[in-house]
């Protein structure tokens, strides 16, 4: 499984970028790569043990991530893509 780090600065508030992070089930709201998203097997919107399927703007293809570190505003960590 390949392993991804993505690091940004971005000139905002921590508390409004962790606003649109915390809302795990809709991240195809802000990426333009993906057609939809949505939380999984009854999964709490954000906090350790959260799922989601993250479907590709192609329509063919999907990633489903599971978060496994939780502490809001500080980390939010996930295993590599299924």
């Amino acid at each position: 499984m390949a392993a991804v780090t993505v690091r940004r600065r971005i000139n905002a508030p921590v508390e409004r970028v962790w606003e649109s992070w915390a809302d795990f089930g809709n991240i195809y709201k802000f990426n333009p790569n993906l057609r939809h998203s949505r939380l999984l097997d009854g999964s709490p919107q954000s906090s350790k043990g959260a799922k989601r399927q993250c479907d590709m703007k192609d329509g063919k293809n999907w990633i489903r991530e599971e978060v496994i570190d939780y502490e809001p505003n500080k980390v939010m960590t996930g295993p590599a893509a299924q």
